[in-house]
């Protein structure tokens, strides 16, 4: 019956659409001189991290919900953040520390640092849920074909 809707609306098992790729970073200059350089490094890193876990991730329906938050963290937030740091004029950066009591680049480095505390969240989140398909695995194993006996005991 399924089969039979299939054809009728010109579809086939086989012809299913693979699984979509996120799209290449967009550039963003971690060396513009405008930004700290401490920020500059702590951008830098938190994107290096973002492109090993996207490297990482499988695909499984969990890994495409992070992928998501990834790719939009990595396209959006992150340069979004850069930009606006870059496009106050950097005599006019004063009056972030008048309202906030805080210097623009102390601002803009504790927003870096929530991202990077973000990213490290998602890959502990991405590892253990390779923690546990691993650990499901190997009980798997000792339940099919008998506890394997320890070598050191």
């Amino acid at each position: 019956m399924i089969d039979w809707f299939r054809k009728i609306l010109g579809s086939s098992p086989e012809a299913a659409p693979p699984a979509p790729t996120p799209p290449p970073a967009p550039r963003v200059d971690f060396d513009d001189q405008r930004l700290p350089e401490k920020a500059r490094k702590e951008a830098k890193s938190i994107a290096d991290m973002i492109s090993r876990l996207m490297a990482q991730a499988d695909q499984s329906a969990f890994d495409r919900i992070v992928l998501g938050e990834l790719v939009q963290l990595r396209d959006e937030h992150l340069p979004k953040l850069l930009r606006s740091y870059i496009d106050v004029p950097a005599e006019h950066r004063k009056e972030i520390f008048k309202k906030t009591g805080r210097s623009a680049s102390f601002v803009l480095e504790e927003a870096l640092g929530k991202m990077r505390a973000r990213v490290e969240a998602m890959s502990r989140d991405l590892a253990q849920s390779e923690l546990d398909a691993f650990a499901n695995n190997a009980d798997f194993v000792s339940r099919r074909y008998g506890k394997v006996e320890d070598p050191f005991g």
